[in-house]
């Protein structure tokens, strides 16, 4: 099945955080329904237009009166938005915590983006928002442990780990972000919860994978450069920063579900395959124009 890119990872999907991008794949399915529009949305639930504009605002007594009167917690205002997303996107954290204490679901997603609360919150940086919904039963995710490397936040970085549900290779990308960024505390707590640290690669190793390579189905050049021991990959605007995960295979820190595995011919590295999931695209190693 041919596949295309997936550029806005750090939002809606697998990666969190400002634009911690790549390109990447994702298996191109006809769509099931029509998209979502102003036009054809149901008008918002009983008392949701007031509730989501309370929260936006982050009106703490606002919030409780209309909660109080009766409207629901999880009132669904357009595209299903209830009075999470707002709070969460605005970092308003005493309202997320009565609306979460009044019931209001950790887990619900809007119809137009397929986005959970706790998605916004990791979108804006939010590490406290983040750590109550994962303790209201959010789902937790390699980016909510990341999350919590990269804001110092102890508290969330261990109920991440509590809550589990990761892979070996998320703990290892989140042990490598708390190292690279000196946060030695949480590179101890992450190797007490079963962090393995990735193998060592010599530099002179780490050369030969450096080169520019590029898919049929990406415009960008994908870049590969050794820098300060480690290798940095550029496609577009985006970076992403690479440790290893065997001889010729690598994650990137940001999105350790992916996976970047180098490919060599006649004895030199001649492409790479990009793997998510069952999904594989192949750049082909290219010379650089001048």
């Amino acid at each position: 099945m041919r596949t295309r890119r997936l550029r806005h990872l750090a939002m809606f999907g697998l990666l969190a955080l400002p634009l911690l991008m790549m390109a990447a794949t994702q298996q191109q399915q006809p769509p099931q329904e029509p998209l979502p529009s102003i036009a054809n949305e149901a008008p918002p639930e009983p008392g949701a237009d007031e509730l989501n504009a309370a929260a936006r605002k982050g009106d703490l007594a606002a919030v409780k009166a209309l909660l109080d009167k009766g409207i629901n917690p999880d009132a669904k205002w357009r595209y299903g938005m209830t009075a999470l997303f707002p709070a969460c996107d605005r970092g308003h954290v005493e309202v997320v915590k009565l609306l979460l204490e009044r019931g209001a679901s950790a887990n619900v997603s809007d119809r137009f983006y397929k986005a959970s609360p706790m998605n916004w919150a990791i979108n804006k940086g939010h590490a406290e928002i983040a750590a109550l919904l994962l303790e209201k039963g959010a789902r937790n995710s390699d980016q909510v442990l990341l999350l919590g490397v990269q804001k110092a936040h102890v508290k969330l970085v261990r109920a991440s780990m509590a809550k589990g549900g990761l892979q070996p290779y998320d703990l290892t990308a989140a042990f490598v972000q708390a190292t690279r960024d000196g946060r030695t505390e949480i590179a101890a707590i992450l190797q007490e919860g079963g962090a393995k640290p990735p193998p060592t690669v010599q530099p002179e190793v780490l050369a030969q994978f450096a080169g520019n390579y590029r898919a049929p189905s990406d415009p960008d050049l994908m870049v590969i450069a050794l820098k300060n021991g480690e290798l940095e990959g550029i496609s577009g605007s985006n970076v992403f920063h690479l440790f290893a995960d065997g001889e010729m295979a690598f994650r990137p820190i940001e999105v350790p579900a992916f996976l970047v595995k180098f490919v060599k011919e006649g004895g030199a590295i001649a492409s790479l395959d990009l793997v998510q999931g069952e999904s594989t695209t192949n750049y082909k190693k290219v010379e650089a124009k001048p």
